[in-house]
C-alpha cells in the first residue's frame, strides 16, 4: 500500500490543521501491505521522530508531578495510536510491544541510551513518600517540531493533557484494556487493535453491522 494523494487529500479535509508545509509528514516511498496487520510502519525518517516525540513529550511534562518511564511509553503508545486511527499514519510508526506495566516501545531503551550518549537527554531519579522511585527523563534541548504537522501535535497534546494528573501506576492501569489483554504477554500489538474498543455494543452497533451483513454477504 502506498499513502496516496486520497488518504492525504482526505486528513486534509479532516483536519483544517493540515500543514502543507511540512512534507516530510509522510514518505511517498513508504509501503506495506494493507492486508496483513501493521506491528510496525516502515517511515524512513521514524528513529529521527521517534527521538524528536519523547524530547517533545519531555520538555511538555517537565513541570508535572509524576513524569516516568512508564508514563511517558504510554504517552507515545497512545499518541502514535490515535494518529493511525484519526490520520491513517502513526507518527513515529515505532513497534509496540505487551509488557507488565502496559505497552512500550520497542525501541525506547536503545533509543533512550543513545540519547543520552549524545548529551540530548538525561535521567534524574525520583523518590515519593509512598516508597515508589520514578525515573524521569529531562530533556536537554528543545525538539525540532518542523518533522510533525500540526494534526499531530495536537493528539500528542490531548494524550499528554488526559494523563497530565496521573502517575505511572494509574497510567498503567488504564492501558490494560481490551487490545492489551488480547495478546500474549511480550508479543507486539498491531496498530489495528485500535479498533478494538472497551465500550459496549449498542443497538445502533447492532443494526448497523446487520446492514453491512446483508450488503456484503456476510450472513
Amino acid at each position: 500500500m502506498i499513502v496516496s494523494d486520497r488518504s492525504v487529500r482526505n486528513i486534509r479535509g479532516k483536519y483544517k490543521t493540515f500543514d502543507e508545509s511540512s512534507p516530510k509528514w509522510y514518505d511517498s516511498h513508504m509501503s506495506f501491505d494493507p492486508d496483513r496487520l501493521q506491528y510496525a510502519v516502515p517511515r524512513s525518517d521514524w528513529r529521527q521522530r521517534f527521538r524528536e516525540l519523547v524530547l517533545y513529550i519531555c520538555k511538555k511534562c517537565e513541570n508535572q508531578e509524576y513524569f516516568g518511564a512508564t508514563k511517558l511509553n504510554k504517552i507515545l503508545y497512545y499518541s502514535d495510536f490515535a494518529a493511525y486511527q484519526r490520520l491513517e499514519l502513526p507518527i513515529t510508526g515505532a513497534a509496540y510491544r505487551k509488557l507488565k506495566f502496559g505497552p512500550a516501545p520497542e525501541a525506547m531503551v536503545p533509543i533512550r541510551d543513545e540519547m543520552i550518549e549524545n548529551g540530548l537527554v538525561r535521567i534524574d531519579e525520583r523518590n515519593y513518600p509512598s516508597n515508589r522511585n520514578e525515573k524521569r527523563l529531562i530533556a536537554l534541548r528543545e525538539p525540532d517540531v518542523s518533522l510533525f504537522i500540526r494534526a499531530e501535535i495536537e493528539i500528542v497534546d490531548e494524550i499528554i493533557e488526559k494523563f497530565k494528573h496521573k502517575n505511572g501506576t494509574e497510567v498503567s492501569d488504564l492501558s490494560h484494556d481490551i487490545r492489551w489483554k488480547t495478546v500474549e504477554m511480550n508479543t507486539l500489538m498491531p496498530y489495528d487493535m485500535v479498533w478494538l474498543s472497551d465500550e459496549p455494543v449498542t443497538q445502533e452497533d447492532i443494526k448497523r453491522t446487520r446492514e453491512l451483513a446483508k450488503q456484503y454477504g456476510w450472513a
